[in-house]
C-alpha cells in the first residue's frame, strides 16, 4: 500500500507543477483583455478624463462587453416599387414571369435577370403608349397592359408539336409527337432568350423588346423557328406508325 501511494504521489507531482507555471500566465492573460477593453464607467464618465480603465480580478468581461448595435432591417422591395414607376410588373409574379426570369438568369445572377424583366416591360409600355399618341390615338388609349402584351407573344412562339427520336431497325426515326404545356412554355421561352442573345444590340432589354414584338406580330426569328419544327414533323408524319409497330 505504501509503495502504491508513493507511485501516485511521483506520478501526480509532474501535473501540479505543470498547473502551477501555467496559473501566472492565464492571470497575466485576463489581466491583459480587461486592460485592452474599456468599462462601462470610463464610456459613460466626463470627456477629456485621463483616468486609466479599472477592473477587478476574478470578473468576467460580459459585464464590461458593449451592448450589441442593432441593425436594422428593411423590408424587401417588391416587384411594383421600381425606379419605372408602375409598369404593370404585379407584386406577386404569375408563373409564366417567374419561369422566363429563370431561363434568362446567369451565372446565379437572378437580381440582374429580373431588372431586365422589369425593363422590358417598362419598354414595352412606354414604347407602345408613344406609337398609340402617334397615331392619333392618345385621347382614347391611357394605359398598355404590358403583361397582357408578353403574354400572347409568348403564346404565339409557343409550337404544338415536336420531334422525338425512336431508333427502330437500326436507324433512327423522328417522330412527331405533341408537346405537353408545360414543354410548350419551356420550348418558347428557350428560343426567345436564345434569339434575344444572338440578336445584334448593347442592350438585353432592348432585344428582348424588339423579338417579343415581331413575335406579337407573327414575326421574326423565333416564329420562323417554330414554323420549320412545324413543316419537320409535317413531313415525318408517316413515321408514326413505326412508334406502335
Amino acid at each position: 500500500t505504501q509503495t502504491r501511494a508513493t507511485i501516485m504521489a511521483s506520478s501526480i507531482g509532474p501535473f501540479r507543477a505543470l498547473a502551477g507555471a501555467l496559473r501566472p500566465m492565464m492571470v497575466a492573460r485576463v489581466c491583459v483583455r480587461q486592460l485592452a477593453q474599456p468599462t462601462s464607467s470610463m464610456s459613460s464618465g466626463a470627456a477629456g478624463s485621463s483616468a486609466p480603465p479599472s477592473f477587478k480580478f476574478g470578473t468576467t468581461l460580459t459585464s464590461q462587453a458593449a451592448a450589441p448595435t442593432q441593425v436594422e432591417k428593411f423590408p424587401k422591395p417588391t416587384y411594383a416599387e421600381t425606379p419605372y414607376g408602375d409598369v404593370g410588373v404585379p407584386t406577386v409574379l404569375e408563373p409564366t414571369a417567374a419561369k422566363f426570369i429563370n431561363f434568362l438568369m446567369y451565372d446565379g445572377k437572378k437580381a440582374l435577370a429580373q431588372s431586365i424583366f422589369e425593363k422590358t416591360i417598362a419598354l414595352i409600355k412606354t414604347s407602345e403608349l408613344a406609337k398609340s399618341r402617334a397615331s392619333g390615338k392618345g385621347g382614347e388609349v391611357t394605359t398598355i397592359d404590358a403583361m397582357a402584351i408578353f403574354h400572347q407573344a409568348i403564346a404565339n412562339i409557343k409550337p404544338l408539336v415536336g420531334l422525338t427520336p425512336l431508333r427502330k431497325g437500326g436507324s433512327v426515326h423522328q417522330i412527331p409527337t405533341p408537346l405537353s404545356p408545360q414543354r410548350q412554355l419551356a420550348l418558347a421561352l428557350k428560343w426567345l432568350i436564345r434569339a434575344a442573345r444572338e440578336r445584334k444590340g448593347k442592350n438585353m432589354e432592348d432585344k428582348l423588346y424588339h423579338e417579343l414584338m415581331d413575335a406579337l406580330r407573327g414575326e421574326g426569328a423565333v416564329i420562323r423557328k417554330k414554323i420549320e419544327l412545324h413543316k419537320m414533323a409535317e413531313a415525318n408524319r408517316a413515321n408514326v406508325s413505326i412508334r406502335y409497330s
